[in-house]
């Protein structure tokens, strides 16, 4: 009943803006294709502007987590490799946000020296010194689309490490792996826990290179960028026009 009266009023609608390739494939079964319009994730202008980066003095690899701490965010896992990694200080993790996990990671960081709890940062000024001042970001998707600190990590120049996995509370389904190319990141299997050490130990010996670092801001201007929304708009307004006349 419910599906009928959607596609019922769907042909009323002169234009249906949804936020993802999955909520898409959702409406086309009810809402006429030509009027779909996605409306993807995309960074603040701020987050693109060079500077701010922190200088570093060694070899330590910065981590960083960024949004709601829940279990549901697989952030959890990258908790678990810490505990094996055993306070290696190779390594500087630091978790920004709040949730049912902060516990964990309040304790973390008092058993770890190299774990640090940054509090909730709801101001993008700060949000960017975070990326910034990390080597990579561990963070999270959907099935068809990165999560925002992704995005903005991204858009700051930094590479993002992304679970198989989507972040869907109850959902084991598997995210496109086209959202993370090899040039601006790294995708894991957080049910393996090895690997996830494993790469990270890799990455730290390895470092992240300058290019990786530009391959991934230019794939956050021409996907992410809020020239995207100009052209959302247009698309929108010429729907619009269309339906109007």
């Amino acid at each position: 009943m419910m599906r009928k009266l959607l596609y019922f009023l769907g042909k009323f609608a002169n234009a249906v803006v949804v936020n993802s390739r999955g909520s898409y494939r959702d409406v086309s079964s009810i809402i006429d294709t030509e009027k779909i319009v996605i409306n993807e994730h995309y960074a603040d202008d701020l987050f693109f502007k060079s500077g701010g980066q922190t200088v570093k003095s060694d070899d330590t690899l910065v981590v960083s987590y960024v949004g709601r701490v829940d279990e549901d965010k697989l952030c959890f896992p990258l908790m678990e490799a810490i505990k094996r990694l055993n306070g290696d200080r190779r390594f500087q993790f630091n978790f920004a946000g709040a949730g049912s996990g902060l516990g964990k990671v309040e304790l973390l960081s008092k058993e770890c020296r190299n774990v640090k709890y940054l509090g909730y940062i709801n101001k993008r000024e700060e949000l960017k010194k975070v990326y910034k001042d990390s080597d990579v970001l561990w963070s999270f998707a959907d099935e068809t689309y990165l999560g925002m600190p992704a995005v903005e990590a991204l858009a700051c120049g930094i590479p993002i490490i992304v679970p198989i996995y989507a972040a869907i509370q109850g959902n084991r389904k598997l995210i496109e792996r086209g959202l993370v190319p090899n040039g601006v990141g790294w995708l894991v299997d957080t049910n393996k826990i090895d690997e996830i050490t494993a790469l990270l130990t890799q990455i730290q010996q390895n470092g992240i290179p300058d290019t990786m670092k530009k391959d991934c801001l230019i794939y956050a201007k021409e996907r992410y960028s809020s020239s995207n929304v100009d052209s959302t708009v247009s698309t929108i307004v010429e729907l619009l026009d269309k339906n109007v006349g």
